[in-house]
């Protein structure tokens, strides 16, 4: 693989993270209010159930991107130097 096929999937990995953990926090956090006659009111958290999914996956492709930044970073150091071209006027050692 190429340095930049792990650049596209570190950021898809780093987009799809942060918004997977931002669906989490919403849906942990977002209740509604039913309103009872003579008794009051009391709070329902609908999307409580899926919050652990998402923050779940959000975690694990928001590692998965880091990891490949990092992988991306080692295979631009890992780039082996063009041997220059000997000069034609040296003789060759062989």
């Amino acid at each position: 693989m190429d340095k930049r096929d792990f650049q596209v999937i570190a950021i898809i990995g780093i987009v799809l993270g942060l918004l997977l953990l931002a669906g989490g926090i919403f849906a942990a956090t977002y209740y509604t209010e039913i309103l009872v006659p003579f008794i009051g009111s009391f709070q329902v958290f609908p999307y409580a159930a899926y919050s652990s999914g998402l923050l779940g996956g959000g975690a694990v492709s928001l590692f998965v991107g880091i990891a490949y930044i990092f992988l991306a970073a080692q295979k631009e150091t890992s780039v082996k130097p063009v041997p220059l071209p000997t000069d034609p006027k040296q003789p060759s050692s062989t």
